[in-house]
């Protein structure tokens, strides 16, 4: 059984990491968090340089949250936005899910930087 994957951001590390959901055989992706409204309501595979997967990408976050998923991909530039990406991580721990990100700031509490 695969694990659902929620994608949270596609810039430019976020676009290979949604590449790697969608191509990986034991993940599935169940969501898309875009920030811009001009990628909102597009298929996540065709985002991603892809063929159509079915997921449609979403500007909203409480949308997100509410799906079922093992894991959130987040890719939300954290070193440029610490405090903004803790309190989404905050937000994606507390509605059940796991985190994977590329960025620091999940190492770092950032009061005592």
């Amino acid at each position: 059984m695969p694990y659902k994957v929620i994608q949270w951001a596609t810039g430019n590390v976020g676009l290979h990491a949604l590449r790697g959901i969608v191509e990986h055989p034991e993940l599935e992706l169940v969501g898309l968090l875009v920030h811009s409204p001009q990628k909102a309501g597009k298929d996540a595979g065709e985002l991603a340089g892809l063929e159509p997967v079915g997921v449609q990408a979403t500007n909203n976050v409480d949308e997100i949250l509410a799906l079922e998923a093992d894991a959130v991909s987040y890719m939300a530039t954290g070193d440029l936005r610490p405090t903004e990406a803790v309190d989404d991580m905050v937000r994606v721990l507390e509605s059940g899910k796991n985190i994977v990100s590329t960025s620091v700031v999940p190492l770092i509490y950032p009061p005592a930087a």
